[in-house]
């Protein structure tokens, strides 16, 4: 790996995939940030670097798409905030077109522009650690048992971002040769799981361990093997001190922590209309919800997949189901020169987003179709001929 990466004068594709790569690690925890930068790199594909095969090829599924959000939004409990959500749902979407672009750029300058960004934002994760720990009153004991990094940033949604940063740098670890910089990231990946604890957001501890175990088994299947059985040991030991499982995991709260009574109240609405769901975004105009359980009225479902059977029912459930395996096929075709890193990377993010999607997250949300779109592309393209991209 060149050691003047940052310093020499960067290629429109690279400049093109550093702004992607960016916004899709700080999506969630950035707000306007990360967004930003993903809307950045939509609006430089398909001014400049658009493929008419990749539009022609996926055109009629991304239509069937665009169909059912819009119908989905049409018998919406509030049709105007229903839109807005099938318009950020489709944004992720979108976004496999600039992910298959950098797909096709070489390994190696892949490596460089992810091993220079996950240092960036790990001296980010660094800085945030030290003024939490050092400007805080409460100082340590305020971490372990507190609010945790709550303070500064949404828990959950600083959560995400950890889980993506790590799933960045572990791909890098995997794919680097031994060298220097594989062992600097390797040390990252330590304060990354530091930041993950304090954090205290389980969905987040949930996603890595299954997002590590996967990339593992897919690069060195024994060692997985290993990882898992020392995983459980140390779990083990952790479950046998009641008040250390509560104090650094539970946060004080359970591992649900609430999530089981707004489970309730959205599987009732479920089962008023199960074929076809109450339309997008319907939890905060739901007033038969808000009457039945008025503690719910400022929440979103937290499961992905409760999220959908809520808003588009048994019906919405089979079609995206149908659409991603559709997406799989179509994909299995598309070639790739980034290969083993964006495979390994694409897999470790769509098993976190399955995973944290359990406990947390909407489906209608950009961040969701993003990262399940990109995990997805990255995961089914294939080896590509040099000759065959020139």
């Amino acid at each position: 790996m060149r050691q003047n990466v940052l310093f020499r004068a960067w290629r429109s594709d690279e400049a093109f995939a550093t702004v992607f790569l960016l916004g899709l690690v700080t999506l969630v925890p950035t707000n306007g940030l990360g967004s930003g930068l993903l809307n950045l790199s939509l609006l430089w594909y398909f001014l400049g670097k658009a493929t008419r095969p990749d539009l022609m090829r996926f055109l009629p599924w991304l239509l069937s798409a665009l169909a059912a959000l819009i119908l989905w939004s049409a018998f919406a409990i509030r049709p105007v905030a229903a839109f807005h959500d099938a318009w950020t749902t489709l944004r992720g979407i979108l976004l496999l077109f600039p992910a298959l672009y950098v797909s096709r750029m070489t390994r190696d300058s892949l490596l460089q522009i992810a091993a220079a960004l996950a240092l960036l934002l790990l001296i980010g994760v660094m800085t945030l650690l030290g003024v939490s720990l050092f400007n805080h009153p409460a100082g340590a004991s305020w971490l372990l048992g507190g609010d945790g990094l709550d303070w500064y940033v949404n828990r959950n949604r600083l959560g995400v971002g950890l889980g993506m940063l790590f799933i960045m740098v572990y791909a890098l670890v995997l794919d680097l040769p031994r060298c220097g910089g594989r062992r600097l990231l390797s040390l990252g990946l330590l304060i990354i799981l530091t930041a993950a604890v304090l954090n205290h957001a389980r969905g987040t501890l949930l996603g890595m361990a299954m997002a590590a175990s996967v990339m593992t088994l897919i690069v060195a299947p024994r060692l997985a093997a290993v990882g898992l059985i020392l995983s459980l040991a140390v779990l083990g030991v952790i479950s046998q001190s009641a008040e250390l499982l509560n104090k650094l995991i539970m946060h004080g709260g359970g591992f649900l922590n609430g999530r089981s009574e707004i489970w309730e109240a959205v599987w009732s609405r479920i089962q008023a209309s199960p074929w076809l769901g109450h339309g997008l975004r319907p939890m905060p105009y739901d007033n038969v919800l808000h009457t039945a359980y008025p503690a719910v009225v400022n929440a979103h479902t937290h499961s992905i997949y409760l999220d959908i059977l809520y808003a588009t029912g048994a019906v919405g459930a089979v079609f995206w189901a149908a659409w991603y395996a559709t997406l799989a096929f179509r994909l299995s075709s598309a070639p790739s020169r980034g290969l083993p890193l964006l495979k390994v990377w694409g897999a470790g993010m769509l098993v976190y987003m399955l995973m944290h999607g359990l406990v947390d997250f909407s489906f209608y949300f950009m961040a969701t179709t993003c990262y399940l779109g990109v995990g997805l592309t990255w995961f089914m393209v294939r080896p590509a001929a040099r000759k065959k991209l020139g």
